[in-house]
């Protein structure tokens, strides 16, 4: 799954590549999100700004604390902070040539002036702190899952508030994943997994299962 969002991200990379204005598919997209604007969604927008971002991260690793799960405080805080960082200060400068333009050549809605836009940072600390999430409460709740649409919202509000286009969304949603993901998977390999209370997992001895197995 890993190495599969990895060739989509550097599908859409390709795909923005000195891109100008929205590609053809993007549209209806635009034209849909302008037009059913999420509720909140400045708000949502807010929520992850650099400073907001940071207060999420820092409380999700203080959850993970609590829990005796210190292994995966450390690789999420890692993830979250590593992924915003190069979707900021490496990618957008490497990849994105597609400005916000006034110019589109279409008639939906402009996007605002300003920077690159090639993978939403918003995007994807949001998907980054809902992975994070998701592996510090899947074990408890079936309703984890829901965490992910926190990302989605957000995205949607982007693209709403002319400050994205769909295919930013997506790649931050990538990144957000492979951010936290790959840290906790890096964290697991170097240091070991644990068992949820911060202990390295027990092997049982040769020849006997866990105690209470038939």
């Amino acid at each position: 799954m890993a190495l599969a969002g990895l060739l989509l991200f550097v599908a859409f990379s390709a795909r923005v590549w000195h891109a100008r204005g929205p590609m053809e598919w993007e549209r209806p997209f635009i034209r849909a999100a302008y037009r059913h604007e999420p509720p909140g969604a400045t708000r949502w927008q807010a929520l992850f700004q650099a400073e907001p971002f940071a207060v999420i991260t820092i409380v999700l690793a203080v959850f993970a604390l609590v829990a005796r799960r210190p292994r995966l405080a450390l690789a999420g805080t890692v993830g979250c902070f590593a992924a915003v960082i190069v979707a900021e200060n490496v990618l957008k400068p490497l990849i994105d040539a597609r400005q916000r333009s006034e110019y589109y050549g279409w008639d939906g809605p402009t996007l605002h002036l300003g920077s690159l836009t090639f993978p939403s940072g918003h995007v994807t600390g949001a998907t980054a702190c809902a992975m994070f999430a998701w592996f510090l409460f899947h074990r408890r709740s079936e309703l984890a899952a829901l965490f992910f649409v926190v990302p989605l919202i957000v995205g949607w509000s982007m693209v709403a508030l002319g400050l994205h286009y769909p295919v930013d969304v997506m790649g931050g949603l990538i990144l957000g994943m492979l951010g936290v993901g790959g840290s906790f998977a890096a964290t697991t390999w170097i240091l070991g997994p644990d068992d949820g209370f911060g202990r390295p997992k027990a092997a049982h001895p040769p020849g006997r299962g866990p105690v209470g197995s038939s």
